[in-house]
């Protein structure tokens, strides 16, 4: 994305000596149509169909960065999205913020960021994708972006570190406090994960590898991507849960990416549940096309989706994108079925 340069520096005084720190501004904006379908069938095999009508779409998205350096060399540095400026300083939802300092130790990030296991492994969406207006081909029911996350205040701590090839990385994430300090769930429930990954190049291209454990007291499971508009987007609570995940990844010197993960939760009170996402993208000339597929089995209960994506650069930061998502819910045993689809077509501008 394009950045516009606020201030080239702005001095800092110290007590010996001046630090240059960076401010910077990215943006983003998008404008088009979407819109949908959602067909039901009920248990007593009743059939439902309803049309979600196609209505006119809009989207701005601006965000601040700030970087700067310590006298030692230590950099840190923030970036706040405007999207959340009204979560701003709420500590239940503050959203959109993250904060960072890093050196030959690593670097510890804390706020609106990735835990472990999103951190070392490359979801489906994100082989390939050109994106939507609305984000339509990661909204479905099938999707899985970003395992337990969430399933606190928001608000993740991160450690990670890279030597060679490999990454090392481990996050916390507490339960929300309330008005003076009191805590909505119990103290000591707390999300925690630990990831590794190994990337490395080969003739043609590279790929990596990564493996990660994420557990939650009272953890919450975001079933569809993190999408706008008509997109589908359900946290669904399954209580004291264990993540173990897998996945790899490559990208190709001609234009062609893939990434394919396996997670295991292991719920303690419930069912279990298994998860495989599968995505993979081409990029030729202007054009780009993506596809993902995803599908969640338990012992009753089979949700699964898939995403479709375009996109035509314009040039200039400009761009034509089309995005479409398909979800499916069936009951074993049962006439129950449902259906939703969701497109968008429209133009994006990055600045």
């Amino acid at each position: 994305m394009k950045k516009v340069l606020l201030t080239s520096t702005a001095l800092v005084m110290t007590s010996a000596s001046f630090a240059a720190a960076e401010v910077a501004i990215s943006g983003s904006a998008e404008m088009g149509v979407v819109g949908g379908n959602v067909s039901v069938t009920d248990a007593a095999g009743n059939d439902f169909d309803e049309t979600i009508p196609t209505q006119f779409f809009n989207d701005v998205d601006v965000t601040f960065s700030m970087s700067g350096e310590t006298d030692g060399g230590l950099a840190f540095g923030v970036s706040v999205d405007l999207d959340e400026a009204g979560n701003l300083g709420n500590e239940l939802a503050n959203q959109g913020v993250a904060i960072f300092i890093s050196g030959d130790f690593g670097t510890l990030t804390m706020g609106d960021t990735d835990g472990a296991v999103d951190f070392v492994l490359t979801d489906m969406g994100n082989a390939g994708n050109p994106g939507s207006i609305n984000d339509a081909q990661t909204g479905h029911l099938g999707y899985l972006g970003s395992w337990l996350d969430g399933s606190g205040d928001n608000q993740v701590v991160r450690y990670d570190y890279s030597f060679d090839a490999f990454t090392f990385a481990l996050s916390v994430e507490q339960m929300p406090s309330g008005p003076n300090g009191t805590v909505l769930e119990d103290d000591d429930d707390l999300t925690w994960a630990i990831g590794f990954a190994y990337d490395f190049d080969f003739a043609g291209g590279s790929a990596g590898v990564g493996l990660g454990y994420q557990y939650s007291d009272n953890g919450s499971v975001s079933v569809g991507g993190d999408a706008d508009g008509q997109t589908v987007n359900v946290p669904v609570l399954v209580g004291e849960v264990a993540a173990t995940a897998i996945g790899g990844d490559v990208s190709l010197d001609n234009g062609l990416s893939a990434a394919l993960t396996y997670t295991y939760f292991d719920v303690d009170e419930g069912d279990d549940v298994d998860h495989i996402g599968v995505g993979a993208g081409y990029s030729f000339d202007a054009f780009s096309v993506h596809a993902n597929y995803g599908q969640w089995n338990t012992d009753d209960v089979n949700v699964s989706g898939f995403g479709l994506a375009a996109g035509y650069d314009l040039g200039g930061g400009a761009s034509l994108l089309f995005g479409y998502g398909r979800s499916d819910v069936d009951v074993d045993g049962s006439e129950i079925d449902v259906q939703i689809d969701d497109y968008s077509l429209g133009l994006s501008f990055s600045f």
